[in-house]
């Protein structure tokens, strides 16, 4: 019961901030999470490879309900979601092979930093100019691939990076965020799978984790 009311907690917490301050919950879910396994004595060469993971298990969830409220206000541009979403998948793929050959420390090291990134962005205000030019399919799958790559390693559903490129391609900011939520979907499944394979029966796992 103690761990299912930490769980609830982490939860809470990390939704209300994700919706205080606009950000993906993975930045706020990941970090709660190893503090949690921590209180817990989860192994250190496993907790933060399964913080990754299970954070990005539950964004799949959360993404589900996401673009179906996205889906009634807005009419999504589903060739743009289906042309990113191929190199995502393919990207959270790489991103979830990469993260099995990293250590723990230096995992967390990589997310710091990324997440530091962030707040600096949001900080500055920084954003880049629109571009509204044609875009090429192949850049979009390019550029779906690297997003996945590094929601994969960070465990984020992506939107932190998807809604600044789709701005600066011209996306409205509402096509351009109902986009970035259809996108969480396949992006976090198939970097969810990536962990459950390379963690799959591990030694240092603690119970009822896979």
């Amino acid at each position: 019961m103690s761990l299912i009311l930490l769980y609830l907690a982490t939860g809470m917490f990390a939704g209300l901030l994700a919706g205080l301050f606009g950000i993906g919950g993975g930045l706020i879910i990941v970090p709660l999470l190893l503090i949690s396994f921590r209180i817990q004595g989860v192994h250190e060469a496993v907790s933060t490879h399964l913080a990754v993971g299970t954070s990005l298990a539950s964004i799949v969830i959360t993404g589900i309900s996401s673009v179906r409220a996205h889906l009634r206000e807005v009419a999504l541009n589903w060739p743009l979601v289906i042309q990113l979403t191929i190199g995502m998948v393919l990207g959270a793929q790489l991103g979830g092979d990469l993260a099995s050959g990293l250590s723990g420390e230096l995992l967390r090291r990589l997310m710091g930093s990324f997440a530091l990134l962030v707040a600096l962005t949001l900080w500055f205000d920084w954003h880049p100019a629109g571009n509204a030019s044609r875009v090429h399919p192949l850049e979009r799958g390019l550029v779906g691939f690297i997003i996945g790559t590094l929601s994969a390693l960070f465990g984020i559903g992506g939107g932190t990076a998807t809604v600044p490129y789709l701005r600066w391609r011209g996306e409205p900011l509402v096509q351009a965020i109902a986009s970035s939520a259809a996108c969480s979907v396949p992006i976090t499944l198939s970097a969810a799978l990536s962990y459950l394979y390379h963690g799959w029966q591990q030694p240092e796992l603690p119970a009822h984790a896979v």
